[in-house]
């Protein structure tokens, strides 16, 4: 891929070739089954070998020589050492007929390596101070037994006032809701899904409480719908409704195999954060409002069978402008902190989403390089925080070209967006729903997101730590809703286009969706959505 695609979020000066390199080196180091040699201590390394005979060989630096020499030397090393660690004098040496070291290194197939990052000319040396290690696969953990260990080790370094049943209990969840081929219904919008849908004969339906619990019931009443969803984000206003027969709504998800979670934010003011630039949106760097009575609404929600959370920060961008602005980042990261902190207190699982709306003209590499950076200063927030990340999830939005920039394909969304995560996101975490996104009027919102999902799990299958999966609202509704049109008549059909694009994202997680396959309302009657807030 291209420089800026490599260096994703990570600022730099090197040219392409380097950074190529760079990668290909490192990623010979991590051949399957190999490690280091580790022979750069500075005098002979049996006077730390703790042997009361060995270190009675003389130190000298002809010794030092020919002992590295006939290990570096030893036949078929390299069938299980990638790199040997060397001192600065040994980088230097030869051996007693004169080869260099190095040389015997290389010939046997293993790559040198210095322990400090010496600025070096030298051919075949790797640079490096240190290599991050690749993220290990959940499995790994499972396999370990960490699941079913004891509080302190379900809390691994994580001070924390929570009891081991309220762990085990937001880790169980967690793992509901990722499992396999599932992802989340997102019914949360506060006023009727429809006026989001962005679809001009949908928005005529009236907003009225009783519509919105007739369309939200059908939906969640859906036979089969849980084959494909996990769980159902709710509005605060869902959470206490019931349908025309009397029964909560809150009810038939929990019959019908699904996990009811509850948005908690209270959205933003559009005032903003004063002193912040006007972005693509249309106002200020904006502030989501909803802590100060978080711990009471939490215990309401648990109390009334939400078993999940929600909570959006959204963030602008504008290359120009400098959006999103470090004071918007810092804000957002300690926002969704704490009420993540909070949730878990009242046995909420927190799904945490640090939203960058698609709006505006910024290329692909720009949201890709902010992505980074916001990922990364979210976890090391969490962290703070104290976050049990084996009972937390992450709502992100996937890298893109924005709404009126240059268009890419869906391989490099998923290569870019993939990237990304894999630079940010700590293993530990179970699960990623990503939020749809707002598309172009000529775009089919549905098969975009689809498409999109399907293309990463399909070219990154097997390679993932986590369960990759959608969290989509119109996405996955607007051709029910377009079906429904709020007419009794339509429920069958309703439901059964709900499902069907509920099949299709589960097709989708399993990277095996073929675009077309699921009918879709497509761009017939698209006009811009409900802006603003929800």
């Amino acid at each position: 891929m291209a420089t800026e695609a490599l260096r994703g979020g990570l600022p730099s000066n090197l040219p392409e070739d380097v950074l190529k390199e760079l990668k290909a080196n490192a990623a010979k180091l991590c051949a399957p089954g190999k490690g280091f040699l580790a022979a750069d201590e500075s005098a002979g390394p049996w006077l730390r070998a703790g042997h009361s005979e060995a270190k009675k060989i003389p130190d000298t630096a002809e010794n030092r020589a020919a002992y590295r020499g006939m290990c570096f030397a030893a036949p078929g090393l390299s069938e299980h050492i990638s790199g040997v660690i060397l001192h600065w004098e040994t980088l230097f040496q030869k051996d007693a007929n004169g080869k260099a070291l190095v040389e015997i290194i290389q010939e046997n197939g293993i790559k040198p390596f210095l322990p400090k990052s010496f600025k070096l000319q030298k051919a075949g040396l790797i640079t490096a101070s240190r290599l991050s290690r690749p993220p290990s696969p959940r499995a790994w953990l499972v396999a370990l037994g960490l699941p079913s260990m004891a509080t302190e080790a379900l809390r691994g370094g994580l001070p924390s006032n929570l009891p081991e049943d309220v762990l085990k209990e937001l880790q169980a969840n967690a793992a509901k809701l990722c499992a396999p081929g599932k992802g989340f219904l997102a019914a949360d919008e506060s006023a009727g899904p429809w006026l989001r849908a962005g679809h001009s004969e949908a928005k005529k339906i009236p907003d009225t409480a009783e519509n919105r619990a007739a369309y939200r019931g059908m939906c969640f009443a859906a036979p089969g719908l849980s084959e494909h969803i996990s769980g159902v984000i709710l509005h605060w206003e869902t959470l206490f409704q019931k349908d025309a027969t009397g029964k909560a709504l809150v009810e038939i998800i929990q019959e019908n195999g699904m996990l009811p979670g509850i948005k908690l934010d209270k959205a933003y003011d559009k005032k903003g954060i004063w002193g912040t630039a006007v972005g693509p949106l249309g106002h200020p760097e904006v502030s989501t409002k909803g802590l100060d009575d978080l711990q009471e609404r939490a215990a309401q929600a648990y109390k009334q069978g939400a078993r999940f959370a929600k909570w959006r920060n959204v963030l602008q961008l504008d290359p120009e402008k400098g959006l999103p602005s470090a004071v918007a980042i810092a804000d957002t990261v300690h926002v969704l902190a704490r009420y993540a902190s909070i949730c878990q207190s009242e046995g909420l699982v927190p799904i945490v989403e640090p939203e960058i709306v698609p709006n505006g003209k910024h290329d692909i590499y720009y949201c890709a390089k902010v992505t980074e950076e916001v990922l990364a200063a979210q976890f090391k927030a969490l962290s703070l925080h104290n976050i049990f990340l084996e009972g937390c999830l992450l709502k992100p939005n996937m890298v893109k070209n924005g709404i009126d920039g240059k268009r890419v394909d869906h391989e490099t969304v998923a290569a870019l967006t993939v990237r990304a995560l894999l630079r940010t996101v700590p293993p530990a975490l179970p699960g990623i729903f990503f939020l749809s996104g707002e598309t172009a009027l000529d775009e089919d919102n549905e098969e975009v997101a689809t498409i999109n999902l399907s293309t990463m799990n399909n070219k990154f299958k097997g390679k993932l730590p986590w369960h990759l999966s959608f969290s989509y609202g119109k996405a996955l509704q607007k051709t029910c809703i377009v079906t429904w049109m709020g007419k009794d008549a339509n429920v069958g059909a309703a439901q059964k286009a709900l499902k069907s694009r509920g099949k299709a994202n589960s097709e989708a997680v399993f990277g095996t969706y073929k675009a077309g396959s699921c009918p879709s309302v497509g761009t017939d009657g698209n006009v811009k959505q409900a802006a603003g807030p929800y």
